[in-house]
């Protein structure tokens, strides 16, 4: 019987051509190659990133960290990448108008003001994460898909790019306002 071939021994170019493919089934895939051994953690790990799916702002700064905490110049072959944000303030503070009839208007006043600020924080958070992901997915990215009311304009080169499904506008609006009466 011929002796088992060491996965060292299949040449690193085969690899990455390899795990591209393989890894396209949600992170099942490349997790597996990545506990076989050393050799495949290091060569599996950007491609467990093939396609993600990002779906709030602490999901992407959550991403972003762990990219950032990986040894070396480590970047993420990200080929498909969805973006959602079902955390935008507006949401939080969305008030049926019974409840802001009710209100004082100095409570509206304050109720406002801390939407406003709870909105700008968030525009600004949300901003610098989607230019990262971007600027890390950019040089691969094959489909972007972003959904929601709240997406700055791609300011990017995407030279692989396919597919592109804009659900929203390109700017971050004044969405707050029209829960406001």
């Amino acid at each position: 019987f011929p002796s088992m071939v060491d996965v060292t021994d299949v040449p690193t170019d085969l690899w990455h051509i390899i795990l591209p493919l393989a890894c396209t089934d949600g992170g099942f895939t490349g997790t597996s190659f990545a506990h076989t051994c050393k050799t495949l953690y290091a060569l599996a790990l950007p491609y467990r990133f093939y396609s993600l799916a990002l779906s709030s702002l602490a999901h992407l700064e959550s991403f972003l960290d762990l990219v950032h905490r990986q040894p070396g110049d480590f970047r993420p072959y990200i080929a498909h990448l969805y973006i959602s944000h079902s955390d935008h303030p507006c949401r939080r503070f969305q008030q049926s108008w019974s409840s802001m009839v009710q209100m004082t208007g100095a409570q509206r006043r304050q109720y406002r003001r801390m939407v406003e600020e709870a909105k700008t924080d968030w525009n600004a958070r949300f901003r610098v994460a989607f230019e990262a992901i971007l600027n890390l997915a950019a040089p691969n990215l094959r489909t972007l898909s972003v959904a929601g009311n709240c997406a700055p304009v791609i300011l990017y080169t995407l030279p692989k790019l396919e597919e592109l499904a804009w659900m929203g506008p390109t700017l971050l609006p004044d969405l707050c306002d029209q829960h406001q009466p």
